[in-house]
């Protein structure tokens, strides 16, 4: 049963997925060498000889930055564009798709209205994840009784290790994980995960790799702290320094926080500002395409990510 449904979901996802061929006239030229960076992708600059019956014939359609002030001739013709019934697309939103990632240079008050995450699906997440869990959870308790034992042997103590995370509307809450560290292992501050790895012992290591650290999690989810996928949750401290460095940085607590998410697959692990900005685009990219389809993006990329490389993600 579990191997049917895992092989649906593969063909969901590439069929979701699948690369096509895209061309493309641009206009002012404003479309930062998208073809040059995207293979599946050409981009011919528009000439005024070209007609609109051509357009339409040898492209997919038109491309531009809206937000730019245009010339009259220049409004006219995208005019005659919509009533030829030739796409017009924003060089933006253009980018932002390809990278999957929203912009965090320019962001507006417009822009973070159209963040808005999908209410229906924000109700009916929670259900849909509990009755995972639950439903996997024989499964869970063998090997969260297998895993305790191997770290009992590895380093008698504390099986567990609880950290204070924000969520959902910034709220603080207690996370769980199975310790990876030995326990005489002290931090006294908020630390980067790039900064612990000298305290991790044997067994961590390898629980890190594939993530079994993290299925205690599966608690905070029913207790409705987290989701299964969402914004990776920060400790306050560095919630609290990226307020203040990071233009609209709380908006990301828009959503439940995760065990993975976008920005896990697609970035990693941050340890500095400059990465956290770029992994604050991932989650709002999640947030404005916040949806099934996605989440199940999420979670074919996560398997394979685990399967073919460190863990990182």
């Amino acid at each position: 049963m579990g191997a049917a449904l895992t092989f649906i979901w593969v063909l969901i996802y590439y069929r979701l997925h699948k690369k096509q061929k895209i061309t493309l006239y641009s206009l002012t030229g404003s479309v930062d060498n998208i073809d040059s960076r995207y293979k599946n992708i050409t981009v011919y600059q528009y000439q005024k000889e070209i007609s609109l019956l051509q357009i339409k014939k040898n492209s997919d359609g038109l491309i531009t930055n809206l937000h730019k002030t245009h010339s009259r001739d220049t409004a006219k013709f995208l005019a005659d564009c919509a009533l030829a019934q030739i796409p017009v697309y924003h060089s933006e939103v253009i980018t932002e798709r390809l990278n999957k990632q929203v912009s965090t240079t320019h962001l507006s008050e417009t822009t973070l209205q159209s963040l808005t995450p999908n209410s229906r699906y924000l109700k009916i997440k929670p259900i849909l994840e509990a009755a995972l869990i639950l439903l996997l959870l024989p499964i869970t308790l063998i090997l969260c009784s297998i895993i305790s034992a191997l770290l009992y042997i590895q380093d008698p103590g504390k099986l567990i290790y609880t950290q204070a995370r924000i969520g959902k509307n910034g709220t603080k809450f207690t996370l769980y994980k199975f310790r990876t560290m030995y326990n005489s292992a002290s931090i006294k501050s908020a630390q980067f995960a790039t900064q612990e790895k000298h305290r991790i012992h044997f067994i961590g290591a390898w629980l890190r790799k594939f993530r079994l650290d993290e299925i205690p999690q599966f608690y905070n989810v029913l207790k409705g702290d987290m989701s299964l996928i969402g914004p990776r949750p920060e400790q306050p401290e560095f919630v609290e320094s990226y307020k203040q460095k990071i233009p609209c940085y709380n908006y990301r607590h828009t959503v439940k926080p995760g065990i993975t998410g976008w920005a896990q697959i697609n970035q990693g692990y941050t340890d500095n500002s400059e990465s956290t900005q770029t992994k604050l685009g991932y989650d709002l990219y999640y947030i404005k395409h916040y949806s099934f389809e996605l989440d199940l993006t999420i979670v074919i990329k996560t398997i394979r990510t685990l399967l073919t490389t460190d863990g990182s993600a």
